[in-house]
This record gives structure tokens, sequence and C-alpha cells, in this order.
């Protein structure tokens, strides 16, 4: 009885939960793919912020990676 109710009670965290879960991974994966604080932090805040070449391209795409 006691696993059952551990899941009855996780399940019913993240039903809860849901939300600001979903935020937390969000906010995570937008600070992964912008690399501009980590570039300024190792670089110095003048660095200039390369942007990201698409998959087969020879130039960077505009506007990508701000």
């Amino acid at each position: 009885m006691g696993p059952t109710a551990a899941l009855v009670v996780f399940g019913v965290a993240l039903t809860v939960f849901a939300g600001p879960l979903f935020q937390l991974a969000g906010n995570s994966a937008e600070q992964m793919l912008d690399r501009t604080a980590y570039i300024h932090s190792v670089l110095g805040e003048n660095a200039k912020v390369p942007g990201i070449a698409a998959p087969g391209a020879s130039t960077p795409l505009q506007g990508v990676g701000k």
C-alpha cells in the first residue's frame, strides 16, 4: 500500500506544480540556448556575440543568439 500511495501523491504533486515546473524548464532551456551571458562573463561586457550558423550554411543567421 505504501508504494501505491507514494505514486498517487507524486502524481497529484506533479499536477499541482505543473505550471511552475514547466516555467522552470522553459527558463532553463532559454538560458542554455542564449550564450550572451556566458560570453560576456568570460570575455567581458564589450565582447561581440557571434550569431549561430544554420546547419550547412557558411554565414551565421542574423538576429539569432543576441
